[in-house]
């Protein structure tokens, strides 16, 4: 299954990447509180990074591990995350892209 999503933000570029990639573990809990992160390897979020995860959306909590895959800095961020669930394992690969706006209205 895929699944893209695109959403407008009134920011450049650069700081949308800052908020949402380089500082991914400070300001995940701002966009999602139900999730937990460990960061297990030292030094800034670069490709190789690892974390631990551990939500509580639904039930009981979920963990697992999270990898950085890609990282060109302020255009994208790509990760590997691989959660322990009750059905078994489940692996997601995640990327996001920030590009500037061209057009006049936000895409519906």
């Amino acid at each position: 299954m895929k699944l893209d999503r695109s959403i407008v933000i009134d920011r450049p570029p650069s700081a949308v990447f800052d908020f949402v990639a380089v500082n991914h573990l400070k300001n995940h809990p701002r966009w999602d509180p139900h999730m937990e992160l460990q960061q297990l390897t030292e030094g800034p979020l670069r490709v190789g990074s690892q974390y631990r995860r551990r939500h509580t959306r639904v039930g009981a909590p979920i963990e697992g591990t999270m990898e950085i895959v890609e990282f060109e800095p302020e255009q994208s961020m790509g990760a590997r995350i691989l959660d322990h669930t009750p059905m078994g394992p489940l692996e997601v690969h995640s990327r996001m892209t920030m590009e500037p706006w061209t057009g006049t209205a936000a895409p519906d």
